[in-house]
């Protein structure tokens, strides 16, 4: 499996490229320069910052879609822990139900 994802959406890093490229593309256009690679270029960042191309992975994909899958969940859940501050509750595959009910 590519284990070669970008940083989270919400990474200070991920953030940060996104941002940058916003900021050129605003630019750019503003003076009226070719702004069609760069808008292109903040549509990847935007993606490749999100998990938003593993999510079309999970979706594309038949042989490896519980690998993605199970990677994609994992992402989600680390993010929400680490919003929450607080450890996610582990969750039973089969019941679908955490350790505490």
């Amino acid at each position: 499996m590519d284990q070669s994802w970008t940083t989270a959406w919400t990474s200070p890093e991920g953030a940060q490229r996104v941002a940058a490229f916003a900021e050129v593309f605003l630019r750019a256009c503003a003076v009226g320069a070719p702004c069609d690679e760069l808008a292109v270029g903040l549509a990847n960042a935007v993606l490749d910052a999100s998990d938003a191309r593993l999510a079309l992975k999970v979706l594309e994909s038949e042989s490896h879609r519980i690998a993605f899958a199970t990677e994609l969940a994992g992402r989600v859940l680390d993010e929400h822990t680490r919003q929450a501050g607080a450890p996610a509750e582990p969750v039973d595959p089969q019941s679908g139900r955490g350790s505490r009910g």
